[in-house]
């Protein structure tokens, strides 16, 4: 009898997924976050055998990978690729539209040998998640306190030289979802991370995801592009002058990517 119930629940599925767009963006979603649920409360014994080291995110990457197959999506790396695997420390900063954007940082983090991020201190309490970060090296800082934030990001700094880690940062602080806005402000801290242990800045563009909008409800199959920039050093720079070197050469692509978008007449509200 329960079989039978069971297989009346999910016989719609297909029809729901097929013809109707915010069911398909709900159930995308639902399987995208217990997914992430579940591969967190897996790693949280294998984290155990080495609590705090870097090294554990790489297979944290490797249980999420296959998720992207699952949502239909694919991803692609380009430009300087061969920077990725450079053995010395370097400061990663990626824009940041979407929590689907994981899913690129994932593909990425499988290329790297040690990579650690920077998140801010309340994700830390977000249950298996926020456990697992923590336990797989994750840099929380508390924006409520700058002073001390300034504190743990220098001592990062010295920390991430010596040990050859990569620190993958959003330096717009939160996702943007507009797509009208082609990035937000962005945070000082990787910059003074930057300049502190004078560590070179890595900029990694990803491109607007056209198979989704989340203001609409619209997920579609789809492919995301990731481009690799040269590296940036802070030599003489003061985090001003820095901050603007790096957010100038991220727009800059980042506007190069829409203009080939529209004009291979792809479905964007800019073209």
């Amino acid at each position: 009898m329960l079989a039978w119930v069971v297989a009346i629940l999910l016989l719609p599925i297909p029809y729901l997924y097929d013809n109707l767009p915010q069911f398909r963006f709900r159930l995308k979603f639902s399987v995208y976050y217990l997914w992430l649920t579940l591969a967190s409360f897996f790693m949280i014994p294998l984290s155990l055998l080495r609590p705090g080291s870097v090294v554990n995110a790489r297979l944290g990457s490797a249980l999420m990978r296959p998720l992207s197959t699952l949502l239909g999506l694919g991803w692609e790396v380009e430009g300087e690729v061969h920077l990725l695997d450079r053995e010395e420390a370097c400061v990663i900063l990626a824009n940041h539209q979407s929590s689907i954007d994981l899913l690129g940082m994932f593909h990425i983090w499988s290329k790297l040998s040690r990579v650690t991020a920077i998140a801010k201190q309340s994700l830390m309490y977000y249950g298996s998640f926020g456990l697992t970060a923590y336990l797989c090296g994750t840099v929380f800082v508390d924006r409520k306190d700058p002073k001390l934030a300034a504190v743990k990001l220098n001592c990062v700094a010295q920390t991430l030289k010596v040990d050859k880690v990569k620190l993958w940062v959003f330096p717009e602080g939160t996702r943007n979802s507009d797509k009208e806005v082609e990035m937000l402000p962005f945070k000082k801290g990787a910059f003074h991370v930057a300049i502190s242990a004078n560590l070179p800045i890595l900029p990694i563009v990803i491109s607007r995801h056209h198979f989704l909008d989340e203001r609409n409800g619209i997920f579609l199959p789809g492919s995301g592009k990731m481009t690799v920039l040269p590296l940036i050093w802070p030599e003489e720079k003061d985090v001003e002058q820095l901050m603007e070197e790096v957010r100038s050469a991220m727009l800059t692509q980042l506007s190069s990517v829409e203009v080939v978008v529209c004009m291979k007449g792809e479905e964007d509200s800019k073209c």
